[in-house]
């Protein structure tokens, strides 16, 4: 009995590992709804047609001993790439709608309170979660652009991220980087690719010995 008990504990092991991996997988092209992401260092003044423009800032949050980043997105109401309406929650510089990932991962809820910082420049910035969208490809909060913008001291009109299903004619000395879907995609096989030798090994392990 204990050596079956083992056994069966090494493959639930293996098997969660499988699971895990087909469910980041399966989350992220599910949820990367844009064609590409463009990241700029210097953006125009006039957002280019057929793109939609939010900002983005890269905070932290210490839980456990892990420090992990987090993306707070500033974006409007008719956003199309994210479902979040962030026109139900009230503007201000402390009101945020959470992603599903990052309410798992912090075992959040609606009227919580979440922190997070901002280590380059020494700042904690105290949040008040409204409400959590159905958004699992990364640990992502979103917020209301306007008070984004007014948040983190940007004028009006700021932006430093495109979304777009086209691609656009960007200077490359503005860009810091264009992402695709395809490699959103790519990027999530990975974790699956990488886990799979030690799937197999535990697995295979766990048979022989309730075999045995």
């Amino acid at each position: 009995m204990i050596g079956m008990t083992i056994a069966l504990m090494i493959f639930m092991i293996g098997l969660n590992c499988y699971v895990l991996c087909e469910n980041v997988e399966q989350d992220t092209k599910s949820d990367t709804r844009y064609e590409y992401m463009y990241s700029l260092k210097y953006p125009e003044k006039e957002i280019p047609k057929d793109a939609e423009a939010c900002y983005c800032e890269s905070l932290s949050k210490t839980n456990y001993g892990f420090t992990l980043d987090i993306t707070v997105l500033g974006v409007d109401d008719n956003n199309p790439y994210f479902d979040v309406q962030v026109k139900k929650v009230k503007k201000g510089k402390n009101k945020i709608v959470i992603s599903k990932s990052v309410q798992q991962k912090y075992n959040l809820k609606i009227g919580d309170k979440i922190i997070l910082a901002d280590s380059a420049n020494g700042l904690d910035y105290a949040f008040t979660i409204e409400d959590i969208c159905d958004y699992s490809a990364s640990l992502m909060v979103f917020m209301d652009i306007d008070s984004m913008r007014e948040l983190f001291g940007q004028e009006d009109g700021y932006y430093n991220v495109l979304f777009t299903d086209k691609l656009l004619n960007i200077e490359e000395g503005r860009l810091y980087s264009v992402t695709s879907k395809k490699d959103m995609w790519r990027a999530s096989e990975i974790f699956t690719k990488l886990m799979m030798p030690l799937i197999l090994t535990l697995t295979f392990v766990s048979i022989i010995m309730f075999s045995v």
